[in-house]
């Protein structure tokens, strides 16, 4: 988990306040599947990437924890915006490349204890659908030797934009592959495991959402 205290932290650890504020405020559901298990270690949690406030929702979500993002520099280097995304422990990435110096920054916090989010599809989808995932959530799980933490971010309910968040079980890179330099194959197939996880967080959403629709 990292040091309970850590003055490096501070500034995450103060801006870790609005998450608590955004679970009220516009308000985060977080509902638990039954595969769901407590990490208390280092992981990683991959989601759909719904809009520019999924970092505060993940976050919300995971509030007694230091969650570290990877944020596309495009993001990061607007005006005012960078110093707040850093000193809440974001992670610059670049991409249009496979920016290796990210992620062996993000391999590190691993190793440290940290959560790192990432939000694999790459960028914000419109859709609600999961078809496709990049492998670099799978690749540093392998190097760090770590879980992978499904979840799914639902569309903006209501007209107080609430969220609903679904968070499934930890996937193992070792249930594919013992090794920390994985071939193609087993990163394709650990990246399909993680699709699919995240697939079924959709779909337990889907069931609960039509069910409430239904009562009411």
């Amino acid at each position: 988990m990292g040091r309970i205290f850590n003055i490096k932290k501070l500034p995450m650890d103060v801006g870790r306040i609005t998450y608590w504020v955004f679970r009220v405020i516009p308000g985060v559901k977080v509902v638990k599947t039954d595969e769901y298990r407590k990490i208390k270690g280092p992981a990683i949690i991959v989601a759909n990437h719904t809009g520019l406030a999924d970092p505060h929702t993940v976050g919300a979500s995971f509030p007694t924890r230091r969650v570290h993002f990877m944020v596309s520099k495009e993001v990061m280097n607007v005006r005012g915006r960078r110093i707040f995304l850093k000193g809440m422990g974001c992670i610059p990435v670049d991409r249009g490349i496979f920016d290796l110096e990210s992620v062996k920054k993000c391999i590190a916090i691993l190793k440290e204890g940290y959560m790192l989010g990432i939000f694999p599809q790459g960028t914000i989808v419109h859709s609600d659908d999961v078809d496709s995932i990049k492998s670099g959530a799978s690749l540093m799980a392998f190097k760090a030797d770590v879980p992978v933490i499904p979840m799914y971010i639902s569309p903006k309910e209501g007209k107080k934009h609430r969220k609903t968040v679904v968070i499934g079980g930890p996937i193992y890179p070792k249930d594919v592959s013992l090794g920390k330099r994985p071939s193609n194959a087993d990163l394709n197939i650990f990246t399909e495991n993680i699709r699919q996880k995240m697939v079924e967080c959709k779909d337990v959403f889907d069931n609960i959402s039509g069910k409430e629709s239904k009562e009411k």
